[in-house]
């Protein structure tokens, strides 16, 4: 029963990437890398400067779930990563008990990565938001905020959007001992 129990509670932990729509290239190396990683679920959302529209993203959508089948494989992942069809950024739902990250570029109140997760539980679900190259509007800001996202930022240098969202995975997932 204690390894039922440990199984179980190991099973709930989740990371969830919420990716704001980049190009397809980009988008399609996300995807495949979140899996290798061990990223459970990915969450494509249109926000005001995503590069492809909601619509383009959707056609795309059964080629991303054979990326993650392939890339399930490759990795020898027990746990395929769930893919959810792209949506836009005011139709986004999380779980409410999740610690949310959303990075950030722009000027608004926020403090390091590293701050934040010294405070969290780790073993806790985590989502992370991933905006486009060219950041946040100030509207994409305001939804986040109201669906309790804490703002942070990373110090050094400024990551590319298919990279960051990865990185961030990376750091937790080893914090995790799961790399």
């Amino acid at each position: 029963l204690e390894k039922k129990e440990e199984k179980k509670t190991e099973d709930s932990i989740s990371l969830t990437l919420v990716q704001s729509l980049v190009g397809s290239n980009k988008i399609r190396f996300v995807i495949e890398k979140s899996v290798e990683i061990g990223v459970d679920r990915i969450i494509p959302i249109q926000s005001q400067y995503s590069h492809i529209k909601k619509s383009k993203a959707i056609r795309e959508y059964g080629l991303w779930k054979k990326i993650i089948k392939d890339a399930t494989e490759q990795s020898r992942n027990i746990k395929p990563t769930i893919i959810e069809k792209p949506l836009s950024i005011h139709k986004l739902e999380v779980d409410k008990e999740a610690t949310k990250i959303c990075l950030v570029t722009e000027n608004v109140e926020n403090q390091s990565l590293s701050q934040l997760l010294e405070k969290a539980e780790i073993n806790k679900p985590i989502v992370i938001a991933i905006g486009p190259e060219k950041g946040w509007s100030s509207r994409d800001l305001d939804i986040f905020k109201e669906k309790g996202f804490k703002f942070v930022n990373l110090k050094g240098n400024i990551l590319r959007t298919e990279t960051t969202g990865l990185v961030i995975s990376s750091i937790i997932q080893y914090l995790r001992g799961k790399i």
